[in-house]
């Protein structure tokens, strides 16, 4: 190699580590010269990171194989959430990249609403291009096969981290790496495919976060930390908490107490995790600005200090097979291998490990499962907001945690030298007198079986005999006999691809049966039956669409889950989300529909509800209310139409205002007093009729009075009781009946001897149709209570028809002032409306956002907010006539998040390029001050040699000279330390060095020789 190319490499090198900041640990010159040398050496591929891809992904496969997932059965990976709402919200993405729904805003949602929050919390993966490059009819495997990917990248982002960071061999990071990939909680909530996001993104920011710990350049920490919170701002705030102990936890362990250093590293950490935040604001706000709708108070926390588990439970969490459940009560999720059960016990005796950076690893450990157990603190970690279901949802952090303090035990472990993926890590490897003996780890192995035996002695409900213990204990002694040889030193490479393969069938074992488990807990669903559905209804829906272009709802009274209306590309009322809008979900509860918590439910509906909110088409496969129109068919569904429907937008009487939902007792006089304020009307049109009850039957019943409910109990709890209501019909047409409760109970209904399904449950407690009937039918509808005591709300009537003639007399009315729609799209609207002096409040079904901006005739105008959900506008203000009216879609803070975004991105670039201006500054004051010093030196010989001159040959008349004290103390000067490196550091030859320090920094005159380098 050339001297000057050995010179440019060494910069290189020097300025690739960072050498020169102000904080970062100097390498030694030995390490710089060899990174030279390796300059030259052909790259190889890194084919650990491929195994550690590749591997995870085939065994996670072979789990689904298992499962019998198609193609390999009739089995899908749609589970619990996957199949009751992601899945749909999959199939909503495809038409934002392929169709015209809108990223920002989605009619397809309980009225409509912001979609970008929905899109933050389950979508912004950048793994769900796959599902919108894939064929829609493929739907169910293009899931598979994100899944699949995320788990791929899990491993292959431990594998690097713990290779860059930890320094372990390939084989070491392949092994842990997969270990990761397939812990308890990337198998279970790979169904919660959001999540496995940050758990692959993790190591991956924690090696930028050690790299800017040490002065290092900060890009990678900012940028994936931006990533993760872009991907699930969720778990990434727990993340965020995790960063902060870590970073304690890493600085201290690395680095002496000095003040100076620790606040530069905090501040940099400060300043780049804001300025990642900034980044992901884009996304952050915009989440934040759905979850206002009502999530921030969808329950009532209670914060007060709990103990979760017994710290003997947490600890059969750590085994094979362990999977208890994903309700409320469920424990952590930490099962992570038995080889980190062995390893990461060891890590805390290992040799050639800083005693505080093992005391800090123990604090760490100790934090995050004391978290886990403080009801409290468990909290905070979920955004202080306690989870439904699916508890723990952090745990994969003590995984991941626990994985790499067992991978760092491992590469100790007696004589474990050779890289199976490479040839020899000789360089990095541990010496001898720093790695762990077998009769160590054999200490821990006697252990573990202790433990395990005593588990099996408590009798857990949810541990199998043998699946978890006689497992457990098999591979336990299995991972024995495999590594015995290895630490002797013998048959190494087949010693450890025996102990890859047990790892592999250990991490399949318990993959398979936690997926079984949760299979009998929760089911997968059948894959024919999603795609069924999605066939049979398309047509249907396309059909609708294609008849008609203008804006209105639509529903349907078949339904597979809640959410099938985004995968149909429905406008209508049914739809579930974590993402809720409160105010929605409560208004259409108190009209009659099925619809609390976080969810709505096309059930319940009447003529007189479905034209309110502007339902204008029903697909249904039996007959349904005489009122609608039965205008097509697809297959064996029929397609009606509700001719009296009103726009999405109407111009009404201002008394609507005063609405109050809370002054009526049953939705048929709330619908009944809605409509007459709509109309401005003096008397109340009474559109909903009661029904009087001529006679009551119990059997095997008692009653009494309870706070405004009379309750029902049965006499014998060992026969049926029941409640009857006997009537006859008032008139002809459809009768319906609504039960009020403070205090729900359910029970099973048969009318006139029939099943009649249940009431009170989520989605029976709402309006139920009795039918229709000729006037003077019999009817007995009869409540046979299950287990609990019945209460019904007294003073109120249960039983109501509807007048027809009146109400087909009523709706035209309202319809003369609906909006004429000229153009519309996701977010906006443009067309006419009328007003007189009768009609001044705009009014739409449209939910309440202040993201919606209005105009009337060119000029803004202020949202009101009516029926405690709706938008509406007052025009009192305008003349009366016709008014140009345009509704467009663009919350202030998606603008507030794109700036602040862009802000973000400008200060990262000005941070790095402050960084690097400072960068060139010290490195050019470095080189100024080295050619002072060589010219100083090259001065200060020349002047001795004629001192020398002088002496050799003097003068009669004078004495002779010697050399000034300062020349002789500059021959003997010792570079600082920011100009040369020390000997005690240097092993590299004095010719090498001289040859580095000639180019790098050339005399004036003559080149610098070894004997004028004092090194």
């Amino acid at each position: 190699m050339k001297k000057n190319e050995t010179a440019e490499k060494l910069t290189s090198a020097f300025m690739a580590e960072d050498l020169f900041t102000e904080d970062s640990d100097l390498v030694s010159v030995i390490d710089a010269k060899e990174i030279a040398e390796d300059a030259d050496k052909p790259r190889r591929t890194p084919w650990y990171l491929m195994a550690a891809f590749f591997l995870p992904i085939v065994l996670m496969y072979l789990i689904y194989i298992g499962m019998e997932v198609f193609p390999f059965g009739e089995n899908s990976v749609l589970v619990l959430d996957m199949n009751g709402q992601y899945v749909y919200y999959f199939e909503y993405f495809r038409e934002i990249i392929h169709g015209d729904a809108s990223l920002l805003y989605s009619w397809t949602r309980t009225l409509g609403g912001e979609f970008l929050g929905i899109f933050a919390y389950y979508l912004s993966s950048p793994f769900t291009l796959i599902v919108a490059l894939l064929p829609k009819a493929v739907m169910t495997e293009s899931l598979l096969l994100l899944i699949l990917a995320k788990i791929g990248m899990c491993s292959f982002c431990m594998a690097y981290y713990l290779k860059k960071s930890r320094d372990v061999g390939s084989y070491t990071a392949v092994l842990f790496g997969v270990m990761y990939a397939l812990c308890a909680y990337g198998v279970i909530q790979a169904m919660n495919t959001m999540w496995i996001d940050a758990m692959y993104l993790l190591p991956i920011v924690l090696l930028g976060c050690e790299r800017m710990i040490k002065g290092k350049n900060p890009l990678l920490y900012c940028l994936t930390l931006a990533l993760l919170m872009l991907t699930n701002y969720y778990i990434g705030f727990m993340v965020c908490i995790f960063l902060v102990l870590y970073f304690f936890f890493y600085y201290f362990s690395q680095n002496e107490l000095r003040l100076s250093s620790f606040f530069k590293a905090g501040l940099r950490f400060a300043l780049y995790s804001l300025i990642a935040a900034a980044i992901a604001s884009i996304i952050l706000i915009p989440a934040y600005y759905g979850l206002t709708f009502g999530k921030t108070t969808f329950q009532n926390t209670n914060y007060e200090f709990l103990q979760r588990f017994d710290f003997l439970d947490l600890l059969t969490k750590f085994l094979p097979a362990s999977y208890d459940t994903v309700r409320p009560e469920g424990l952590p999720v930490v099962y992570s291998g038995l080889l980190t059960l062995l390893f990461a016990p060891l890590f805390f005796i290992a040799p050639g490990i800083k005693s505080r950076e093992k005391a800090g690893a123990g604090i760490l450990v100790v934090l995050l499962v004391l978290s886990m157990n403080a009801s409290t603190v468990d909290i905070f970690w979920h955004g202080l907001s306690k989870p439904n279901w699916l508890n723990y949802r952090y745990s994969f952090i003590l995984c991941f945690f626990l994985i790499s303090l067992a991978a760092r035990a491992f590469d100790r472990f007696e004589a474990v030298m050779e890289d199976a993926f490479s040839a020899k890590r000789a360089k990095d490897a541990p010496s001898p007198v720093n790695r762990i003996a077998f009769k160590s780890l054999l200490v821990v192995a006697i252990a573990l079986f202790a433990m395990i035996i005593m588990i099996q002695k408590e009798d857990y409900d949810y541990l199998n005999d043998f699946t978890t213990i006689w497992v457990s204990l098999a591979f336990l002694g299995a991972y024995l006999i495999a590594l015995h040889p290895i630490s002797c030193g013998k048959s190494k490479t087949a010693g450890k691809a025996f102990l890859l393969a047990l790892c592999a069938g250990e991490l399949f074992v318990s993959g398979l049966c936690d997926l079984v488990a949760l299979d009998k807990d929760v089911v997968f669903s059948n894959r024919q039956p999603y795609a069924n559905f999605m066939a049979r209804f398309r047509p249907a829906v396309e059909q609708v669409l294609s008849g008609d272009d203008m804006l209105y709802r639509m529903e349907k009274t078949v339904h597979r889950k809640v959410n099938d209306n985004m995968a149909l590309g429905i406008r209508g009322i049914s739809h579930s989300t974590s993402d809720l809008n409160a105010s929605v979900i409560k208004y259409l509860n108190t009209l009659g529909y099925a619809s609390r918590s976080h969810w709505t439910k096309y059930l319940g509906g009447t003529p007189v509800s479905d034209a309110l909110i502007g339902i204008k088409y029903l697909i249904a496969e039996e007959e349904v209310s005489p009122l609608y129109e039965e205008v097509g068919t697809s297959g064996d569904l029929f397609i009606y139409k509700n001719p009296y429907t009103l726009g999405v937008v109407n111009t009404v009487s201002a008394d609507l205002l005063t609405y109050d939902a809370e002054s009526n007792s049953t939705p048929f006089l709330r619908l009944n007093d809605l409509v007459t304020r709509m109309l401005g009307a003096e008397e109340t049109v009474e559109l909903f009729k009661r029904v009087v009850v001529d006679e009551m039957d119990y059997k095997n019943c008692d009653w009494g009075n309870v706070t405004g409910h009379k309750s029902y109990s049965p006499i014998d709890p060992d026969k049926n009781a029941s409640v009857s209501f006997i009537f006859d019909a008032p008139t002809t047409g459809e009768i319906f009946v609504f039960f009020p409760s403070e205090y729900p109970r359910d029970v099973d209904l048969t009318l006139n001897g029939e099943d009649w399904g249940t009431y009170f449950g989520n989605e029976t407690r709402r309006i139920v149709s009795l039918g229709t009937y000729n006037a003077g039918d019999a009817i007995t509808l009869e409540l046979i209570l299950q287990k609990d005591n019945l209460y019904l709300a007294t003073f109120v009537d249960y039983f109501y028809y509807l007048d027809e003639e009146l109400y087909k007399e009523i709706m035209p009315q309202l319809q003369a002032y609906a909006m004429n729609i000229s153009k519309w799209d996701n977010t906006f609207i443009e067309g006419t409306v009328k007003t007189d002096a009768e009609h001044t409040l705009i009014y739409t079904s449209i939910p309440y956002d202040e993201g919606w901006h209005v105009e009337i005739d060119g000029r803004e105008m202020p949202l009101v907010k009516t029926c405690d959900a709706l938008i509406a506008v007052d025009a009192s203000g305008v003349f009366y006539g016709e008014h140009d009216i345009r509704f467009s879609y663009m919350p202030d803070e998606y603008v507030y998040a794109f700036s602040i975004c862009c802000g973000g991105i400008v200060l990262l670039l000005l941070s790095l390029l402050i960084r690097y201006l400072s960068k060139i500054i010290r490195e050019r004051s470095a080189f100024i001050r080295s050619e002072t010093a060589a010219r100083d030196e090259s001065e200060t010989d020349l002047a001795f040699a004629e001192l020398l001159k002088e002496t050799e040959h003097p003068s009669p008349e004078q004495p002779p000279v010697l050399p000034p004290p300062e020349a002789v103390s500059a021959q003997e000067e010792i570079p600082s330390e920011e100009d040369a490196i020390s000997m005690e550091e240097s092993v590299i030859s004095e010719e090498d060095v001289t040859s580095v320090l000639r180019d790098l920094f050339p005399a004036e005159e003559n080149d610098i020789s070894a004997e004028d380098t004092d090194l």
